[in-house]
């Protein structure tokens, strides 16, 4: 999906038919692990009870690859109360972006955490990728799309160029 969307040959067609497998194949793997079959949460289940009665555990759960599997860059969650006005959701490691959502009626409500320095650029990414997929799927007459920042550290004037140019 992601190649797709960022070629600049590809036809709105085409990356609409990548949305829609991707979402298929996103959707997928929720019911698997809603269902007990997402594996990285059966091998973290494991190593909590080994821990947690003191059992040795096998050297794969110290391993790099395992580690790899556990460190998650992008954690989301989604706040199904569409009375709560805000949501937000930290990151889960050092290094990675927390994305708190709230899916609205009328759109979608987010909020991007990070200790990041590029969390600014990351969210206008984000922003622009979704007003784009808004105008592939919906009629622009219906199309709103609203911006607020709050709590934002001051900017230096060409990094606030930079932001207005998109």
């Amino acid at each position: 999906f992601c190649k797709t969307w960022m070629n600049p040959s590809a036809t709105d067609e085409n990356k609409l038919e990548s949305l829609r497998e991707a979402t298929v194949y996103h959707s997928s793997g929720i019911k698997d692990a809603l269902t007990g079959k997402g594996i990285e949460r059966h091998l973290f289940a494991l190593k909590c009870i080994a821990d947690k009665n003191k059992i040795a555990t096998p050297d794969f759960f110290s391993s790099k690859a395992y580690g790899k599997l556990n460190h998650t860059i992008l954690s989301t969650s989604n706040c199904g109360n569409p009375s709560l006005r805000l949501f937000g959701f930290g990151p889960v490691v050092q290094d990675g972006f927390g994305i708190g959502y709230i899916i609205r009626d009328d759109g979608l409500q987010y909020s991007i955490s990070s200790k990041h320095r590029q969390t600014e650029r990351f969210a206008h990414t984000l922003k622009q990728t979704l007003i784009d997929m808004g105008k592939l799927l919906q009629p622009s007459s219906s199309l709103k799309v609203e911006c607020s920042i709050t709590g934002k550290p001051e900017m230096n004037k060409a990094t606030s160029e930079y932001l207005e140019a998109y």
